[in-house]
């Protein structure tokens, strides 16, 4: 079982964003690289990626979760949803200061994986699909 939180900062948020994941913590790299890299570049790009921090977090956060929700069934319910979550937190502080980060600085175009740390570019250009770092 893997855990981690994904720290979204920017200059524009009083503090800092984290998403947290608990369990299966290893696909958050690739289903974040598919987010930022289905952003179209040009204006597209310019937009999410640089003028619009709560859009950009947002389509992170949804890119996190898409896969949770079962496909088999649709309950127009509220709680099926939230219970559908359940593995997942958004906050202004990490959850358990000992799990695994991934940082994603909007304003310097820069995510940090482990100790590696990529400019927003590089990172689309990834593969992480059978990452297990976490």
């Amino acid at each position: 079982m893997t855990n981690v939180n994904v720290c979204i900062k920017s200059k524009f948020f009083p503090v800092d964003l984290y998403f947290y994941q608990h369990g299966d913590a290893n696909n958050a790299p690739e289903k974040i690289r598919k987010a930022l890299a289905f952003i179209k570049e040009g204006n597209d790009r310019d937009r999410f990626w640089k003028n619009d921090e709560g859009a950009l977090a947002r389509i992170i956060f949804c890119a996190m979760v898409k896969d949770t929700f079962k496909k088999e069934s649709y309950e127009d319910d509220y709680l099926f949803y939230c219970k559908q979550l359940y593995g997942f937190y958004i906050g202004f502080e990490p959850v358990n200061d000992d799990t695994d980060r991934l940082d994603i600085n909007i304003n310097d175009q820069t995510i940090l994986l482990k100790e590696e740390l990529y400019t927003f570019e590089e990172f689309i250009k990834q593969d992480f699909t059978n990452y297990n770092e976490f």
